[in-house]
């Protein structure tokens, strides 16, 4: 029955080239989800072609959920999209938002026309929130999202406790997808201007080597040269405060990756 179910749901995500870091860790962490196995991920590259991908879907009885994420530099192109959408679907598409816009504001973005609102790290919020969707459960027992009430009142569920790194792979390997590989989340400086320490706390978590590594495989093995890693401070790696310096392991990191 709960394959039935997933088989009548798609997870569409708009996966533009600013924010496919956000979905690959979003990706990569449904994938390690025994759970959500079989569920129905589409990736949609542009918004002038999401109508139609949604259109089809919709057409085929398939329940739509939408995943957006976004900057506040992409707020009036996303505005416009979900003004579209709506008027396209009026309800008929679930659209969930997250990242550091979202996060930053809630109450604006879910008026924008956005049914929930992933606040902070989305990992194992997505995961429970799409197991909650599937069962016909209630969002409102998972928590790190916001929502509307009846009132247009925004309604938190609660703060998430931070992840593992470790707990989830980097880079969605099912569906093939690369990009920089996040080290490091998490800074402790607070600058004024920068939603980082806001959405990831002030005190770094690491990635292990291992784990790098195995992404790393991965890559290569599809013949993607180009490593990149993702890190609010390049020196910080394996640093408990994130401002010392852990060389031993910045050197094991960098002669393991070499290798």
């Amino acid at each position: 029955m709960v394959n039935q179910l997933k088989n009548q749901i798609s997870f569409v995500v708009l996966y533009e080239k600013q924010n496919i870091f956000s979905f690959n860790a979003l990706i990569g962490a449904i994938e390690s989800e025994s759970y959500l196995n079989g569920l129905n991920i589409n990736f949609v590259l542009k918004k002038e072609d999401l109508i139609k991908e949604i259109k089809k879907l919709l057409s085929n009885n398939i329940k739509v959920i939408l995943g957006l994420s976004f900057f506040t530099t992409q707020i009036w192109d996303m505005y416009e999209l979900i003004s579209l959408l709506r008027k396209n679907f009026s309800q008929k598409v679930m659209i969930i938002a997250g990242g550091a816009h979202p996060t930053g504001d809630p109450l604006g973005t879910l008026k924008m026309g956005v049914d929930i609102v992933a606040i902070g790290e989305g990992e194992q919020t997505l995961i429970e929130l799409l197991k909650k969707i599937i069962d016909n459960g209630n969002p409102k027992l998972v928590k790190g999202i916001a929502l509307l009430d009846s009132e247009e009142n925004i309604y938190f569920t609660g703060k998430r406790e931070p992840i593992d790194l470790n707990q989830y792979p980097p880079l969605p390997q099912k569906f093939i997808k690369f990009g920089a590989i996040e080290i490091t989340r998490g800074c402790p400086y607070s600058c004024y201007f920068c939603q980082t320490s806001y959405i990831f706390g002030t005190t770094p978590r690491h990635r292990s080597v291992d784990s790098i590594c195995k992404a790393i495989e991965f890559m290569i093995k599809y013949n993607k040269n180009d490593i990149r890693f993702l890190s609010p401070n390049a020196f910080s790696y394996g640093s408990i405060d994130g401002k010392s310096l852990n060389l031993p392991k910045l050197v094991e990191l960098l002669k393991r990756t070499k290798e």
